[in-house]
Parts: C-alpha cells; sequence; structure tokens
C-alpha cells in the first residue's frame, strides 16, 4: 500500500511522540509499505546538530520524509492540518495514518482512507478539537482510530459509542534489539548493583522518588538517562544529590539500548500525576515507550502499580508493581533482586516474551493495517485480502 503518516511532530527532536512516528513509519515500511511521513518544517524545539534524522532515531531510511511550512501565524495548526492533509491526497495514497487530528481530519473529508491515532482524551473536552473529530468521523472516507492503551479506548467509547467497530487499543512497542549489541561499558568499579532509568525529569516521572530510593539503597548505583540539559545541570550541582546517583543527561534514541543492556535491574517509578511536553496530565492513559524498551532487554522490571501500567505488567510474572510513592517497598525489592539473580533473570525472561508475543513495532503496525484493510473492505462491501 502507498501510506501517508501525518504527524505534527518535531523532527529530529527529544520528544517521545517524535520517536513513537518515526518508529511506526520504519515499521510499516519495513513491512513492505510505500511510506511518506507529512511532518512540520519547524525551528523551534529541535535536536541540536543532527544532521540525519533516521540515524539520530536509529531506523532505517525505509520512508520518504516530506516537510510542510509550520507558519509563524495564529491559527498555524489548522493550516498546517490542511496543507498536510491536502499533501496526502495530492501523493495519491491509498491510505493515510497519523496522530495529527487537524491534518487526519482533513484527509478523511478529501476522501483519503484515514486512521487516527489518538493518545490523550484532550480532543474529548476541548471544543475545538471535538468539533474537529466530529468532522472527521462524519467523513464517509474516515476508517478507523486506534487508541495507545484500552483505558482511553473504553473513555472514548463512553462518550462516541457509535465507533464499536471501528477502534483498535495498541499500546506502544520497541524494536526487537539487533544482534551482537553490545552493552556500554558503565566502569563499576564495585559489587553495587546497576539500577537504570530511562525517561523525562517532568513532575511525575518519579525522579523524586529514585532519589529516596538512592538514600535508602546505598548498596545500589542509580543511573538517570535522560532530562533536559539545564534540568540535569541544576541536578549535578545540588550539593544533596546522592552520590551514588550517576546523571547521563540525554543519550540519542539509537544509543539508549546499549546502556538499557548495562544496567541489571531498570525503573518505571511513575506516580499518581504525571506530566508531560507541555504541561498535558497523561498518568491514566500512558503507554511509556520506556517500558517496552526495558521488556526487549530482557530485564527485570520494578514498575509502579496504576491500572493503566497493568495492561502491560503483570505483577511477579513479568515485572514487579510497587505502590508509587513507598520508596521504602522499592528499596525491599531491590534488596531481594539483589540478593536473587535467578528472580531477576526469570522476570526478564517473562518481559521478554511477552515483548516478542504482542509488544514489537511490527506487531502494532501489523495491527493497524490489518484493521484499516478490513475497515475498507466493510466499507467497500468486499472481502479483505
Amino acid at each position: 500500500m502507498k501510506l501517508a503518516y501525518l504527524s505534527n511532530a518535531k523532527l529530529p527532536s527529544r520528544e517521545a511522540n517524535s520517536i513513537h512516528v518515526m518508529k511506526m513509519c520504519q515499521a510499516l515500511g519495513q513491512l513492505g509499505h510505500e511510506v511518506t511521513l507529512i511532518a512540520p518544517d519547524v525551528r523551534d524545539g529541535l535536536a541540536t546538530g543532527v544532521t540525519d534524522p533516521y540515524n539520530f532515531y536509529g531506523v532505517k531510511q525505509c520512508f520518504k520524509l516530506r516537510r510542510v511550512p509550520w507558519r509563524r501565524v495564529k491559527g498555524r495548526g489548522w493550516i498546517y492540518g490542511f496543507e498536510a492533509g491536502w499533501l496526502a491526497r495530492r501523493l495519491g495514497v491509498d491510505a493515510a495514518f497519523g496522530r495529527c487530528l487537524h491534518a487526519c481530519a482533513v484527509a478523511a473529508r478529501l476522501g483519503v482512507p484515514t486512521s487516527w491515532d489518538a493518545h490523550m482524551p484532550s480532543f474529548l473536552g476541548r471544543r475545538n478539537e471535538r468539533w474537529v473529530f466530529n468532522w472527521m468521523i462524519a467523513a464517509p472516507a474516515f476508517r478507523m482510530m486506534m487508541t495507545n492503551c484500552d483505558s482511553l479506548r473504553r473513555v472514548v467509547l463512553a462518550d462516541v459509542p457509535q465507533l464499536e467497530d471501528r477502534i483498535l487499543a495498541a499500546h506502544n512497542g520497541a524494536d526487537i534489539l539487533s544482534e551482537g549489541i553490545e552493552p556500554t561499558d558503565l566502569g563499576a568499579t564495585n559489587d553495587r548493583l546497576q539500577v537504570g532509568y530511562v525517561g523525562h525529569l517532568y513532575k511525575g516521572k518519579g525522579f523524586e522518588l529514585i532519589r529516596e530510593l538512592a538514600v535508602q539503597a546505598p548498596w545500589a548505583e542509580f543511573h538517570v538517562v535522560g532530562g533536559e540539559p539545564q534540568t540535569v545541570e541544576t541536578l549535578r550541582s545540588d550539593p544533596m544529590l546522592p552520590a551514588n546517583i550517576r546523571l547521563h543527561g540525554f543519550v540519542p534514541p539509537s544509543e539508549t539500548e546499549r546502556l538499557i543492556l548495562a544496567f541489571d535491574v531498570l525503573l518505571a517509578p511513575y506516580q499518581a500525576e504525571v506530566k508531560i511536553a507541555g504541561g498535558g496530565e497523561t498518568a491514566a492513559w500512558m503507554s511509556p515507550l520506556k517500558l517496552f524498551a526495558y521488556m526487549a532487554a530482557g530485564k527485570p522490571i520494578l514498575c509502579s502499580d496504576l491500572p493503566v501500567l497493568r495492561e502491560i505488567i503483570q505483577d511477579k510474572r513479568n515485572g514487579l508493581l510497587l505502590p508509587p510513592h513507598d520508596a521504602q517497598a522499592w528499596a525491599r525489592a531491590l534488596w531481594n533482586l539483589m540478593k536473587s539473580p535467578a528472580e531477576r533473570q526469570q522476570l526478564g525472561r517473562m518481559a521478554y516474551a511477552d515483548f516478542l508475543e504482542r509488544h514489537t513495532w511490527e506487531q502494532r503496525a501489523r495491527r493497524a493495517i490489518q484493521c484499516l484493510t478490513e475497515s475498507v473492505a466493510i466499507a467497500n462491501h468486499t472481502t479483505p485480502s
């Protein structure tokens, strides 16, 4: 199929949605589809010093990247969506996917079979976004929508029950690690347990819990990978920062795999309220990229016990679920894992098995294509091939 992926992500950048977009386009391309990623031509918020966005994200150049102007005027989101949707139509694609609501709505209204990928429920409550959403799903060419978790799917269906047969919950994913990839040399000179965290340092992501945990677990070394440069520098100059916390700062997505492989245990210490870039709150709807990267590495995972994360982690099977605010419980769990290499291995093995079964980017892309094909067949009253 000839596909357009409609995105409003900044490329290349440190934002998680940009990783999702590039990984999904790679997966669709590797399945043999002709994919064009349409993204805004922005200047602000980009990763500096990057000449090759494919290399930055560690993806193969199996899809095209087309830029559409991001105009510095009021209503630029609407203007970008209109121009991106029209570009998909002019390209003569068989279908359009995407996370950009405005662009997907325009493509659908122009007759392009369209699937929209939602990761937050904000469109249900914001008047302008709700209008665009209703305008999109009323188009004959609108085929289906995806959500990044079942919790969000249920919320959408409670509000828009007519989508019952046209909505798919599909978690995010990760790539299968390349053969022969070597772990990063951490330079550890002692027998401390090497504990890793990969991700942003926004409020609710769990860094404060890691600080408490480091105090209670002096027999472990904590590696924090990620964070904005200013935030990282402020923390490094904090005299109260525990000595057994190592701040690696931002590492390009293409290099995080080697770091993850070097850790003994991995943390997903989300709190009950989790902020994202731009100030949104996502604790009830998240499908964290880090969890799937952890699972792909076959490592034991300590994860906050939040309802949406139970869709991915089953306690004492493929990870350990712990109270988000109880540092002592996390310290006890780490101590037990340090004393039981066999348990670490078993948890990691089950996490990897579940990853292979349902959480690769390729599987997410296949499910999206299958549902789109079925919805097109239903609309055309034909049998899907």
